[in-house]
């Protein structure tokens, strides 16, 4: 099981490489956010939030090992880790994550579609891969939501993974050329850390 579950996190990134082809971007420029202590700040998307104990924030050698597992089932690897800005990843011990990211589109495909798309290219690419893991899912509607007052598009995901119930949330807005995105996986493990991360969230200059 904890095997399957380092599966699943290195493949939702991997997928969120591919899928984030299809944002909408208007005229702001996305910038690196930062991490100082246990407060992540990104001004060009406006959100700033505090990882609470109970969650870590990964260091660079564990980030480099989650690009590395996703980069390895890809093909066309080098463009698309060239398009990806990492901006940080955080996690429980249990396998929970948080994976906040953004791709530059004029490196990849060379157009941008809306938010709201990209979302419906997940649910469709999402059902397929888990469905070959031999987990079932289900989705929820896409609805906007907001962090820090900043709105995203956002969906909710239910796995079953051999009658263990896995959650994810995918927040995505368009930054410029860039797709932002945040990706929830929820083991069930810290519930209530990620629920404090998230309601942590607020505007940042």
């Amino acid at each position: 099981m904890k095997q399957m579950k380092k599966k699943i996190m290195t493949l939702v990134l991997a997928m969120s490489m591919v899928l984030a082809l299809t944002a909408c971007g208007g005229s702001a420029k996305f910038e690196k956010g930062t991490v100082e202590g246990n407060v992540y700040t990104n001004t060009s998307v406006g959100i700033k939030a505090t990882v609470p104990e109970g969650l870590t924030i990964a260091d660079e050698a564990t980030m480099q090992s989650f690009q590395d597992s996703a980069m390895a089932s890809m093909e066309n690897a080098e463009k698309v880790e060239a398009a990806i800005v990492y901006e940080t990843v955080i996690t429980s011990e249990a396998g929970s994550s948080i994976q906040i990211a953004a791709e530059d589109m004029t490196q990849t495909i060379g157009a941008k579609v809306k938010a709201d798309t990209y979302l419906e290219s997940l649910q469709e690419t999402t059902k397929t891969t888990y469905e070959s893991m031999g987990c079932t899912v289900e989705f929820s509607d896409v609805t906007a939501k907001k962090l820090g007052g900043v709105e995203f598009s956002h969906i909710n995901i239910s796995i079953d993974l051999a009658g263990t119930a896995i959650t994810q949330e995918c927040y995505c807005r368009a930054i410029g050329n860039h797709m932002y995105y945040i990706i929830v996986t929820d083991m069930g493990d810290c519930t209530d850390a990620m629920t404090a991360f998230f309601d942590s969230f607020e505007a940042a200059k």
